[in-house]
């Protein structure tokens, strides 16, 4: 598995020659609630090496999305709207079959609640709803994560262990922002890493209606006012948290996931699709925000006249993936984020007169899930 150094793969000319490895294959699964969608996994892996266990490979199903956001006050609550709910049992009930289908048994299957999913006003009939169909499950009362375990669990995933002591991890979701180093010494240690903050910004949905105010009220000076607002609300509010965890600050790698990275890549970088891991820099990230910036309310048009003939069928489909994945103003406001990070973090300045390597792996969509089936596994007889 490309993007895992971590982990070795067996090659699947070997299995296909070795019926009797194949058949000591096991598979499991993960499924994901999340903010904006449902998404699952299989990860498959091989019986016969004991404790071990290492994994043969894994595969992504199509997200869906369900858009699980605190739409809808009511005396001054939030509330899931109506159809964002029956949505989301939907999806989770058609991931559980997709799953059957993929030959995983209820008894491998983890349902996870991501921390970015809104604490509603009624998220107990969510809950309630989603362990009706998790009973025959793992983990039949769900995997809710908190911000420091799914921070833990998105690190582990993105981070080869050599790197640990020299990396800082951005991650950005729609529910909430992920930062994270490794140091023992500072901060909040769990399970060895340092969880350096729960959410220092905006999420995206509500940063996204705060732009489209603010384009709405200020017409030709809203890049300027856009430019106040990602100073007081992303700039500021990181750069605390880094000045009290000088990690984020003083590290060579930055490891990035989240699909706002991914758009990056689709948008600014066409001439990378289809490559599994993918090295940037800041003015990859000032170049998408310009992009996305220039055309506000609405989806930007990529350059592709630079991009080999043979890849500009997986560009476009790439590009059209970020246009699923994002209306336009959250699209700005996922790289307004980003390049507010950037900047409150310095990452255009050298580290220890190195140049400062930005990561994103194509293969962590489901960041938390290969770390925490791995735990299950080996909990399994």
């Amino acid at each position: 598995m490309k993007g895992f150094p971590s982990r070795v793969p067996v090659p699947a000319l070997l299995l296909s020659v070795l019926p009797g490895l194949a058949g000591a294959q096991e598979r499991w699964g993960g499924i994901e609630v999340g903010a904006k969608d449902v998404r699952a996994i299989v990860v498959t892996l091989d019986k016969q090496a004991g404790a071990a266990r290492p994994k043969v490979g894994h595969k992504e199903l199509p997200p869906v999305n369900t858009s699980l956001r605190a739409a809808r006050v009511s005396n001054d609550k939030e509330y899931f709207t109506d159809t964002a709910l029956e949505r989301t049992v939907a999806a989770v009930a058609d991931r559980l079959k997709d799953l059957d289908r993929e030959k995983v048994p209820r008894e491998n299957v983890v349902i996870v609640l991501s921390s970015g999913v809104p604490e509603a006003a009624n998220l107990d009939r969510l809950l309630s709803e989603l362990r009706s169909l998790a009973r025959n499950t793992r983990r039949p009362e769900l995997v809710r994560l908190t911000v420091a375990k799914e921070t833990e669990l998105v690190f582990q995933s993105l981070v080869h262990p050599r790197d640990r002591d020299e990396s800082a991890l951005i991650y950005i979701g729609s529910g909430n922002v992920l930062l994270g180093s490794f140091s023992p010494a500072e901060g909040l240690d769990v399970g060895g890493w340092t969880i350096v903050t729960s959410n220092p910004v905006r999420k995206l949905p509500q940063y996204a209606a705060n732009l489209a105010r603010l384009f709405a009220k200020e017409g030709a000076d809203f890049r300027k006012a856009a430019d106040q607002l990602r100073l007081g609300d992303v700039v500021e509010p990181v750069r605390d948290e880094a000045e009290r965890f000088p990690r984020l600050f003083n590290h060579r790698r930055t490891y990035c996931g989240g699909d706002i990275v991914r758009a990056l890549v689709a948008l600014a970088m066409p001439e990378m699709a289809g490559r599994n891991t993918i090295r940037f820099t800041t003015a990859d990230i000032a170049r998408f925000h310009d992009l996305v910036a220039g055309a506000p309310g609405r989806f930007p048009e990529t350059d592709l006249s630079g991009v080999p003939a043979d890849k500009r069928e997986a560009a476009e489909k790439e590009i059209a993936e970020a246009a699923r994945a994002f209306p336009p103003w959250q699209l700005l406001a996922g790289a307004e984020v980003l390049k507010g990070i950037a900047d409150a973090l310095n990452l255009s300045v050298p580290y220890k007169n190195q140049r400062r390597e930005l990561i994103f792996s194509r293969e962590v969509r489901l960041t938390w899930v290969l770390p925490l089936l791995e735990s299950e596994m080996r909990k399994a007889p």
